[in-house]
């Protein structure tokens, strides 16, 4: 996925989520009955996983999330790329928790509650999202908190005393 910035396009490269990562989360043999019509034959854990209906529902799902993410102004594209491994998996599970509803969403009626309770949880995170709160940790973040030694130098010293001297009687009483 890109995005275009003025004349620029910055790729999203770090943030890729497969079939792999929906299948982690939520049950395989679901995502499986859920990806093929129901008079299509059954098809495997690992078919379900690159099934167009599942690629198409990440893919969704990975748009809804990037116009949050976009909309906040919080985080950049860029930012996506360097996520933490916790902040990485929470992004990985908003975008396979709201592709899950999306694939429960081509049964109409039958997975209503589940559906809705999924979507509601990924809701609160989008909102968060779009109002620009801290949702996730950066690695510029965590490195912000170190401190770095300043060496203070002899003629840094010297300078500044001269300085004070300098001022004496103008700025302050001799």
């Amino acid at each position: 996925m890109t995005t275009i910035v003025g004349s620029q396009v910055t790729p999203v490269t770090g943030f890729n989520i497969s079939g792999a990562d929906l299948m982690s989360r939520f049950d395989p043999d679901s995502i499986a009955r859920l990806a093929v019509d129901e008079r299509a034959a059954p098809i495997s854990r690992a078919d379900a996983a690159i099934h167009p209906n599942v690629t198409t529902a990440i893919s969704d799902a990975k748009g809804r999330f990037l116009a949050a993410v976009q909309f906040g102004g919080r985080y950049r594209h860029e930012d996506l790329n360097n996520l933490t491994a916790e902040s990485l998996e929470y992004a990985k599970r908003i975008v396979c928790t709201l592709a899950m509803a999306m694939l429960m969403g081509r049964r109409l009626g039958s997975h209503a509650e589940e559906r809705q309770r999924l979507l509601q949880e990924c809701q609160v995170a989008l909102d968060f999202l779009s109002a620009g709160k801290d949702v996730f940790t950066l690695t510029a973040q965590l490195d912000a908190g170190l401190l770095e030694m300043q060496e203070t130098t002899e003629s840094t010293i010297v300078n500044r005393n001269l300085r004070v001297d300098q001022l004496k009687g103008h700025l302050f009483a001799s």
